[in-house]
C-alpha cells in the first residue's frame, strides 16, 4: 500500500512537471519594464524590453496607473518577428488623468501563421 501510495505521488508530481513545461514551452516570451516617464497629465512613456523567439509574434499590454493603482491608460504593442531574441520598445501611452507609473502587464505570443 505503501508502495502504491509513492507510485502515485511520483506520476502525480511527474505531470506537474510536465504540464508546466509545455506551458513554459508553448508561451517564451518574456519582458521586463525598464523604466517610465510621466510626460503630462495626458501621457506616460513607457520603456520595456521583450525576449522571445525571433520568428514569434507577441502582444503586450502596457498600462498607466494612477497614485491609487487604478488604470488610467492602456496600450498594446504588436512586436515581431525580429532579428534577435532581445528588442527594446517605446511606447506613449495616451491617459485620462495623471499616472504615477507605467508598466508591462503581460505578453502573449500570437498563433503562428504558418
Amino acid at each position: 500500500m505503501v508502495r502504491l501510495a509513492w507510485a502515485v505521488g511520483a506520476v502525480l508530481v511527474l505531470a506537474t512537471g510536465l504540464m508546466l513545461a509545455t506551458a513554459v514551452l508553448r508561451d517564451p516570451a518574456q519582458w521586463r519594464t525598464e523604466s517610465y516617464d510621466v510626460v503630462s497629465d495626458a501621457r506616460v512613456d513607457v520603456t520595456f524590453h521583450v525576449a522571445t523567439d525571433p520568428d514569434a509574434t507577441v502582444v503586450c499590454t502596457v498600462e498607466a496607473l494612477n497614485e491609487s493603482f487604478a488604470q488610467v491608460g492602456v496600450a498594446e504593442v504588436t512586436i515581431g518577428p525580429q532579428p534577435e531574441r532581445g528588442s527594446r520598445h517605446r511606447v506613449a501611452i495616451v491617459t485620462d488623468q495623471l499616472a504615477v507609473t507605467g508598466a508591462v502587464t503581460g505578453c502573449d505570443r500570437m498563433p503562428s501563421s504558418r
